[in-house]
This record gives structure tokens, C-alpha cells and sequence, in this order.
């Protein structure tokens, strides 16, 4: 691999497949890992009266944060070393530059996106301390106002990226309070611009503790967010920091060199330039063979949660096929007993119906023949009344 314009390019067909095999991995992972129906909510976020934002979108939010907040630290280091003519300026900038960056990529990468956001946002309040009235409030000289400006900026950025954590969309005067009190404890002493994280002194600032911040951390979706912007991070910085680093030392040992000594310096840097290769291809290494354990855990996770869910559909089948027979049995013997009694009230009233018929055929029977009878009677005494009223010698005719 070789250096060119500040950017990493692959100067043989090995490192081609280095990387090739490092980018289909990190494929490979992030769609094992988009297939995980992994909570995306942070156990801290959720215990705050935050907005709708969530955990994912809060921390792609802080790391674009980390990287404007990079590239404003670079730009205003940049600037004084190009107005100064001290050449004690141009090397605190560098140191600068090396300290403050790493630092605002450790707080906006943090695995809890709540912790990044309050982190990244102690370190721009402890860098404004600092550079207004802490210990680096004269360090650029004449230049100073740049770094304060560019410290201002920086805790507006922090700041608009914390609100996101409060329902009015801005910080409160109580969190602003809390934190500035926290770094006011913590600050920048020295000009090496080392500070203590939110994590080393206070987690309960913005309502964070302990409990909230260990169940976010097994977050595997955010977990390997982490991962993938810390590459980022890596890919965009790392030959920077070779070349500011480079430069420092080459300023710090020129004074104390002569020009016999210039091609032993260059010798070392190049030795250090290959060690620094070095130890990103160890990282790199370090960081596939992590992904690769993680992939097998969070593949060995499902197999066991869809064996346990098959599981639970077969129990759950047979206790429904089994309530389904007991149903089904049930009703059949309901159907049974109902039918059975169905076919007893047809029969009862069948009878009945007979036996009504019966009787009603009976009594107009008896009325017929009463009926008969009585036209008899009344055949008869007409005739004898007919009889009778004839003459005599008709009637002995009619005899």
C-alpha cells in the first residue's frame, strides 16, 4: 500500500484481496446483522424524556457531529499555522490537531449514543474553558481569538446534537449547568490536551447511570455501527495523523540536528511509516477475526432461538391439535344426544298427531251416524204422515 493525496491506495494484487476480503466480510456482517430483529431503542435513551429520535438516528447524528467537529479542529489548526511565522505556534497546532481529533472521534464513537452525545459535548465545553481562561487561554498568541471562536463553534455543534435528547428539540438550563460544572471539575490542565471522559467521573449527568449504560452496550446493531464508523474514521484521519506526527517530530528534532543527520531522519520516519502499516494490518486483522467470532455468536444465537421457537410451534400444534379432537368429540356427542332427542319429539308428536285423528275420526263417526239416524226418524214419520193423509181408498190402494 502506498500514500497518495492524503488517501490509502493498494499498490499489489495481496492487498487488493486484503481488502477485497475485508469489505465482503463487512458486507457479509452488516446483512447477517440487518436480518436481526435487534432492539434499536438504547436502554438510557428510553429512560430519558427524549424526543422521537432514536438510538440509531442519535448516533449517526453524533458521529457526523465528530467528524465536523474534526474537520473544524483541522481547519482552524490549519489556519493559524499558516498566519504564523513562530514556529512554537505551528507545533502546538500540530499537537493540537493530534490530541483533540483521536479525542472527538473516542467521544462521538461511544457504543451508548446518549454517552457519545454527552461526552462530545463535555469535551467542546472543556475545550472552551480552556482555550478562554483555563491554561491554553494564550497559547496561539495573536491567533488565540481563532481557537476560541473555533471552541465556540464546536460546543453549538455538541449542543444542537444533545438537544435531539430533550422533547423541546434544545438543551435545558439544568443540563447545560450539570455539564458545565462537570468539565469546570475536569479540566484541560495541560498543553498535551488531555481531559477525562463523561464515563471516568459521572455517568448520571443528563440522567445517565450505571444500569442504563450497561444494558445499551450489548446492542449488536449498534455495536457494529461502532465498528464501521471507527473504519470510517480510520480510513480518513489515519495518514494524517502519520503525516501531522511525522512533521511534529521533524520540528521538535530540527533544531537539534544537523544536515549529515537529514537522511537517518527520513530513514526512521519510513521505518515508522512501515510500523505504522504494520499495526493497522494487526488491527485489521484483530478487527475481522472479532467480526468473524461475533458473526459465529450471533449465528449460533439464532440457530438456538429458531430451535427454540420450532420447538414452541410443535408444542403449541399438538396442544391444538389435541383441543381440536376433544372439540370435535365433544360436539359429535352433542350433535348425537341433540339428534336423539330431536328424533323422540317427532315421535311423541307423531303419536299425538295420530291419536288426535283417531279421536277426531271417532266423533265424526258417531255424528254421522247420529246424523242418519235422525234423517231415518224424519223419513219415516213423513211417510207416515203422508200415509195418513190420503184418502181411503187411495190409502187401501197404496195398501
Amino acid at each position: 500500500m502506498e500514500c497518495r493525496s492524503g488517501r490509502l491506495s493498494l499498490g499489489s494484487p495481496a492487498s487488493r484481496l486484503d481488502t477485497v476480503a475485508l469489505l465482503a466480510a463487512l458486507g457479509l456482517l452488516s446483512l447477517v446483522t440487518a436480518c436481526l430483529k435487534v432492539p434499536q431503542e438504547s436502554a438510557s435513551l428510553s429512560a430519558m424524556e427524549a424526543t422521537e429520535v432514536t438510538a440509531g438516528e442519535l448516533q449517526m447524528r453524533v458521529y457526523e457531529a465528530g467528524r465536523r467537529i474534526s474537520y473544524i479542529i483541522e481547519s482552524t489548526a490549519d489556519t493559524i499555522a499558516f498566519r504564523t511565522t513562530d514556529p512554537t505556534i505551528r507545533s502546538l497546532t500540530l499537537r493540537w490537531k493530534l490530541a483533540a481529533i483521536p479525542q472527538v472521534e473516542e467521544a462521538s464513537l461511544r457504543a451508548d449514543p446518549v454517552v457519545a452525545a454527552a461526552d462530545l459535548w463535555g469535551f467542546a465545553i472543556q475545550h472552551s474553558d480552556f482555550f478562554k481562561h483555563g491554561a491554553g487561554r494564550g497559547l496561539f498568541g495573536e491567533f488565540q481569538a481563532l481557537a476560541i471562536a473555533a471552541s465556540d463553534t464546536l460546543e453549538l455543534l455538541a449542543a444542537e446534537v444533545a438537544g435531539r435528547l430533550r422533547p423541546e428539540g434544545r438543551v435545558r438550563p439544568e443540563d447545560e449547568k450539570a455539564l458545565r460544572d462537570w468539565a469546570g471539575r475536569h479540566p484541560i490542565r495541560a498543553r498535551g490536551f488531555g481531559r477525562e471522559s463523561i464515563l471516568s467521573t459521572n455517568w448520571e449527568v443528563l440522567s445517565l447511570t450505571e444500569t442504563s449504560l450497561t444494558g445499551t452496550v450489548a446492542s449488536v446493531q449498534r455495536s457494529l455501527n461502532g465498528v464501521t464508523n471507527r473504519l470510517g474514521f480510520l480510513n480518513e484521519g489515519m495518514m494524517k495523523r502519520v503525516l501531522w506526527q511525522g512533521e511534529l517530530v521533524t520540528r521538535d528534532l530540527m533544531p537539534t540536528i544537523v544536515q549529515s543527520g537529514r537522511e537517518a531522519l527520513l530513514h526512521d520516519l519510513s521505518e515508522q511509516q512501515g510500523q505504522v502499516f504494520e499495526a493497522v494490518d494487526k488491527q485489521r486483522v484483530a478487527t475481522l477475526a472479532s467480526l468473524s467470532a461475533e458473526r459465529e455468536a450471533v449465528l449460533d444465537a439464532i440457530r438456538g432461538e429458531r430451535i427454540a421457537v420450532l420447538d414452541g410451534v410443535r408444542s403449541e400444534r399438538a396442544t391444538v391439535l389435541e383441543a381440536l379432537r376433544a372439540e370435535r368429540i365433544a360436539v359429535v356427542d352433542a350433535i348425537r344426544e341433540e339428534r336423539i332427542a330431536t328424533l323422540a319429539a317427532a315421535d311423541s308428536m307423531a303419536q299425538r298427531s295420530i291419536d288426535h285423528a283417531a279421536a277426531a275420526v271417532g266423533r265424526l263417526l258417531l255424528w254421522v251416524f247420529v246424523a242418519l239416524l235422525i234423517l231415518a226418524a224424519i223419513v219415516g214419520f213423513s211417510a207416515v204422515l203422508i200415509v195418513r193423509s190420503l184418502p181411503g181408498e187411495a190409502r187401501a190402494t197404496t195398501s
